[in-house]
């Protein structure tokens, strides 16, 4: 499987100052566009459809002859076994306003029907992925994961070493962009602290653009003058707010930035070794 990994010779240091916009710091800059390319593949714009159950016969509802009741789009996070998502596509009726405005609402329970997801492009090609489980990833968290058993080589997998760096990636679209024909979003970067992503207070564009969510992405590794970029976290809306999920650090993948791994070498076994010299020395003595 291939990791969505990016390593770069750390030629340029990123504490710059927080929460800085690192869109302008490195305009048209070939790292900022490394970054893009390496994320890229990862990222996915979700559409998630539902119908609604009529709780007294069981039977199953659209609107106005679709194939739906109604729809939500938002950002996932392709990982091992599934997305990651947000509340919104987890419970995409959730602020949908056909279901608000359904007077008898209560009659119905609204259900997940289809799928879809398309990767960022300017041009939209959904394709139509398992409808599939959907778990809390952290307890009381507004993230959830998706399953999905499609295989897919482009994938996040866990973090593997411990952050010296992070920045935030944020995913936005022009409020009026039909995402059934084009998912090009743009990526906005900041740069950010340990306390920041943990706490959530993080620097939030201020632009007039539509936010489908985002992530947040370390930089550290193990290697002297190499810096490696991994998924850290995700940022989702937390009512009308914005808030970060730290995902867990990959146990027994973490590597000391100091300490220098040993390495065995294999090594062919002749009759002058040690152990045969002690064999040859008892025979004499026999």
């Amino acid at each position: 499987m291939q990791k969505i990994l990016l390593t770069l010779i750390a030629i340029i240091i990123f504490n710059v100052c927080n929460a800085q916009r690192i869109n302008d710091f490195f305009k048209k800059s070939p790292l900022q566009t490394a970054i893009e390319n390496s994320i890229k593949p990862g990222l996915f714009i979700v559409r998630q459809n539902f119908v609604l159950r009529k709780n007294s016969t069981g039977e199953y509802f659209t609107q106005n002859g679709r194939n739906e009741f109604s729809f939500t789009y938002s950002l996932a996070v392709k990982t091992s076994g599934g997305y990651y998502i947000n509340i919104n596509a987890a419970e995409p009726w959730k602020d949908d306003k056909s279901f608000q405005k359904l007077s008898n609402a209560q009659d119905y329970t609204p259900v997940i029907s289809k799928t879809f997801v398309s990767r960022l492009d300017d041009k939209a090609e959904y394709i139509k992925i398992d409808t599939g489980s959907i778990k809390q990833v952290v307890k009381k968290q507004p993230l959830f994961l998706k399953a999905d058993s499609s295989s897919d080589n482009r994938t996040f997998l866990p973090l593997s070493f411990k952050p010296q760096e992070y920045f935030t990636v944020w995913i936005t679209i022009p409020d009026s962009m039909d995402l059934q024909k084009t998912t090009s979003a743009k990526m906005i970067f900041y740069t950010a602290t340990e306390n920041e992503v943990a706490t959530g207070n993080i620097t939030v564009p201020e632009n007039n653009d539509k936010i489908l969510g985002g992530i947040i992405v370390a930089a550290g590794g193990s290697k002297i003058a190499v810096m490696e970029f991994q998924l850290a976290g995700i940022i989702v809306p937390d009512g009308d707010k914005w808030t970060t999920v730290m995902l867990p650090i990959e146990k027994n993948s973490v590597t000391s930035t100091t300490d220098t791994p040993i390495e065995l070498t294999p090594i062919q076994m002749d009759n002058n070794t040690p152990k045969n010299k002690k064999k040859k020395n008892e025979r004499k003595h026999q």
